[in-house]
């Protein structure tokens, strides 16, 4: 009897855990839709044909120039088919309201190095976007050269990021650059940003000056 109960309470644990689970992801945010949209090389015009709105309308709610409760209401009405589409389509999930992953597929999961390259086109490419900055303002905070940044951008999502003779120093700070203001890369195919930092993130989204580090020196040359 002991066994039976306890088997029924560790059901019981595991559906609210889906439960509270499903929740955290039924609704997005703005910061999620720029890095998705921006991953997969969308514009306002695309999203907002898909969810039958004007491309200024999800521009303006996507910078946050609307009111904290336009927004949410924004957000709430088409968080679901957004969800739906970026899954379906570019096999983008969103894990919880402070992050942003890529679901490769089992064969390019298999066919991953097991050490080196810990860096994706999608991490890159969303954490950048994410901050709202070009490559040249990255290039010029972290000492990378541009066009080694924008070839980079033209990977896959799911291609890893193998810095010519960098030895991974430019992985690694890139990874370290990113932490410090704020976005996390878990694994190879997640980024995750601090649920304090949302709003700095906001400020950035609405072009408002901001200080970030710069290298001491130049590490990788254009």
């Amino acid at each position: 009897m002991f066994v039976l109960i306890a088997g029924i309470e560790k059901i019981t644990r595991i559906k609210e855990k889906c439960k509270k689970i499903k929740i955290m992801v039924e609704k997005i945010n703005n910061i999620q839709l720029r890095a998705a949209r921006h991953a997969v090389g969308l514009g306002v015009r695309e999203i907002g044909k898909l969810i039958g709105v004007g491309a200024s309308t999800v521009g303006n709610h996507e910078r946050v120039g609307v009111s904290k409760k336009a927004a949410e209401a924004f957000f709430v009405e088409h968080s679901k088919q957004l969800i739906h589409f970026f899954k379906e389509k570019h096999n983008i999930i969103f894990p919880d309201y402070c992050s942003i992953e890529f679901q490769a597929s089992p064969e390019v999961l298999e066919n991953l190095p097991k050490e080196g390259g810990e860096l994706t086109r999608f991490q890159l490419r969303c954490a950048r976007c994410m901050l709202n900055i070009s490559q040249n303002t990255l290039s010029k905070y972290t000492g990378i050269g541009e066009k080694l940044l924008a070839h980079k951008e033209l990977k896959k999502n799911e291609e890893l990021l193998y810095m010519i003779q960098s030895n991974g120093e430019v992985e690694q700070l890139l990874q370290k650059w990113f932490f410090y203001h704020g976005i996390k890369f878990q694994n190879k195919y997640c980024v995750k940003f601090k649920k304090t930092l949302a709003l700095s993130i906001n400020d950035l989204l609405r072009s408002e000056p901001v200080n970030f580090i710069k290298p001491k020196k130049e590490v990788m040359p254009t």
